[in-house]
């Protein structure tokens, strides 16, 4: 009766492990967090499986008034799991919305998306409104003086 729990529980585990094995990648982390809300614009997303990657297929940024763009993203040098897409020029506030394709170990491609909001400075939102005031202040002075 043991030799046969134990390997039935033997089996159990080879089989769990070879299931686990042919998996597609894993999506563990991603940095910023999905629907974070900052205040400073991240110099990039960091997307983290649970295994290591063999390439990367494709990332796109979608960006309030910029549209979307392809960028140039790239798997980490120290960590294969780990895929790293700059965000430059992903400064403006709202949604931005970064979504990629990799290849597992496996041959298979996986898909993932992920978006932040940048929040409006406080204090570029007073710039902006002292500089409309300027803009009409301006405004009105040429009128006067043509």
């Amino acid at each position: 009766m043991r030799w046969t729990t134990a390997i039935a529980g033997v089996a159990a585990a080879w089989l769990l492990a070879a299931t686990t094995a042919l998996g597609h990648a894993e999506l563990r982390s991603v940095r910023p967090a999905d629907g974070a809300a900052l205040a400073v614009p991240p110099p990039a997303l960091v997307a983290t499986y649970g295994e290591p990657l063999v390439r990367v297929d494709e990332a796109v940024i979608r960006s309030p008034g910029s549209g979307e763009r392809t960028v140039p993203a790239r798997l980490s040098p120290r960590d294969r799991s780990a895929l790293i897409v700059p965000l430059d020029g992903a400064t403006a506030p709202g949604r931005h919305t970064v979504r990629w394709v990799v290849t597992g170990g496996d041959g298979h491609a996986v898909a993932g998306e992920a978006s932040f909001i940048l929040r409006p400075a406080p204090m570029m939102a007073e710039l902006r409104r002292v500089a409309d005031l300027l803009t009409g202040a301006a405004g009105a002075l040429r009128g006067l003086a043509g």
